[in-house]
């Protein structure tokens, strides 16, 4: 599965790229078709084990759509998240974007990890060796099936998914690291209170990563970001690093990581 490369901070996709990046997204819905065929296919075990996986969220991700939730997320036919070790497709491939992040560089041993928005839990699948136990949140119910089915199938019992809005999360435990990727456009939450409410999840020396909204270009990103990402870290946070990415080839994001 192919990857569109980083861009340094303050850095733009040139929008002349944007037909050649949106031709390799239908490029990978096309060829995971093919991919399906073959594996269905297969003669090894473990490629016919894995064509069972594949069947599987298939299965489940067909009832996505009936959901009819207010935001939804993917493009040409494929779901957000991408998987890369068990060839699952996605707009977002899920171990590039932790390769750009690099949060494992910031985590104890046997850290703690909760993701708000979590989609399928794909990052916390990528980081599921650094983590004594990870926690993911969704309202997507067909998100979180396909990836309890993933996390069943990769034996990853430490690795706790399930669905339900932000406003019903409670939770007393604290984390070594909060992914909140673009959740602040759409839980509701005044800025402010979310940064808190961050705070509040963080161990201290935790970290936090914020990602901006993509808006369907890849010369900007969600219109003052940094002023949002700015309000949230007032809460108590350091900012530790700045990066951006253009990973689905159809939105430029920034992200920050910040330290409780």
């Amino acid at each position: 599965m192919s990857c569109v490369p980083a861009t340094p901070p303050g850095m733009r996709v040139r929008t002349g790229r944007f037909k050649k990046l949106r031709s390799r997204e239908t490029g990978q819905a096309h060829a995971y078709r093919h991919l399906a065929q073959r594996l269905g296919q297969a003669e090894s075990q473990a490629l016919r084990d894995l064509d069972g996986l594949h069947q599987r969220i298939r299965e489940i991700w067909s009832g996505y759509k009936g959901e009819s939730l207010k935001y939804s997320f993917g493009d040409f036919g494929l779901p957000y998240q991408g998987f890369e070790p068990l060839m699952l497709p996605g707009t977002r491939p899920a171990m590039h974007r932790l390769g750009i992040y690099q949060l494992e560089q910031h985590l104890p041993k046997g850290a703690r990890a909760l993701d708000i928005g979590c989609n399928h839990g794909f990052l916390l699948m990528g980081l599921a060796p650094h983590l004594e136990h990870g926690m993911g949140f969704d309202i997507s119910q067909s998100c979180i099936d396909v990836g309890n089915a993933v996390a069943e199938h990769l034996g990853h019992s430490h690795i706790e998914l399930s669905s339900k809005p932000f406003d019903e999360f409670n939770t007393k435990k604290q984390f070594d690291l909060v992914i909140a990727c673009a959740v602040h456009h759409w839980i509701g939450v005044p800025l402010q209170d979310f940064g808190a409410k961050l705070h509040r999840f963080c161990k201290p020396g935790g970290i936090v990563l914020l990602e901006s909204q993509g808006i369907r270009r890849t010369d900007a990103t969600e219109v003052d970001f940094v002023k949002k990402a700015e309000t949230m870290a007032s809460a108590g946070f350091e900012v530790i690093r700045k990066g951006s990415l253009c990973d689905d080839g159809i939105n430029y994001r920034e992200f920050w990581i910040l330290r409780k």
